[in-house]
């Protein structure tokens, strides 16, 4: 052997360190292939789950289209009946003298206006409200109510 003042290099060595080399990019690359595994699973966890939200929703979405076209068509039907029975003057008025009354008896109910109003106005107004209500009934029966306060 010829004496340079070096250590002669070891081949082991060499070896040993490039094998230690590729164990560490090789344990990083696994670890880096493990979290890309786990972020890919729970992505998939994520999109099932939106899939059956979508899926429900649009459960929800049919059948609430059913139901509104069964509402629409349920109107259709009373605004036909509606607009026969419009043509039977004693069906107008009785429903306009039930109107007044159920607006009356509203009144009653809530307490609404009657701080605002006299009681000999109040009198008037039930009279009237009761007449009306009661009017188809009465014939041509149309007291007039006095206006003094």
């Amino acid at each position: 052997m010829v004496a340079t003042g070096k250590q002669p290099r070891n081949p082991f060595t060499a070896t040993v360190t490039l094998t230690v080399l590729q164990l560490t990019k090789r344990v990083a690359f696994e670890e880096e292939i493990d979290k890309l595994s786990r972020e890919k699973v729970a992505l998939e966890k994520v999109a099932h789950e939106k899939a059956a939200l979508l899926s429900v929703s649009k459960l929800q979405l049919e059948d609430s289209t059913q139901r509104v076209n069964g509402m629409e068509q349920r109107q259709d039907k009373l605004l036909n009946h509606l607009e026969t029975a419009i043509q039977n003057q004693n069906f107008v008025e009785h429903l306009a003298g039930n109107l007044k009354l159920w607006i009356f008896q509203h009144i009653i109910r809530k307490g609404v206006y009657l701080k605002l109003i006299t009681p000999s106005q109040f009198q008037r107004i039930a009279l009237w409200t009761t007449i009306a209500a009661l009017g188809p009934s009465l014939g041509t029966f149309s007291p007039k109510i006095s206006q003094t306060s």
